[in-house]
This record gives C-alpha cells, sequence and structure tokens, in this order.
C-alpha cells in the first residue's frame, strides 16, 4: 500500500522554524522514495 503524504508548511512559523524543520524532513521523503506534495502557507 502506497501513502501519499500531504505537507503544509507555515515558513514563518516559530521565528523560521517551520521552513527548517522542513528544510530537514523533506530530504527524508525524497530518500526514503515517499510520495509528498507539500504545500506554503503564507
Amino acid at each position: 500500500m502506497n501513502f501519499h503524504y500531504y505537507l503544509l508548511i507555515n515558513q514563518a512559523a516559530g521565528s523560521g522554524i517551520g521552513k527548517k524543520t522542513a528544510e530537514k524532513i523533506i530530504p527524508l521523503l525524497d530518500q526514503k522514495k515517499l510520495i509528498y506534495s507539500v504545500y506554503y502557507s503564507k
């Protein structure tokens, strides 16, 4: 069974911690060859 992950990222959250966290998570998803979509809030 394949899952599709949806990431909603608020880059300004926590004084930029949201962006930094996304920058760590996205390469991990790529490394594990997981399917995902990224959406950035404003």
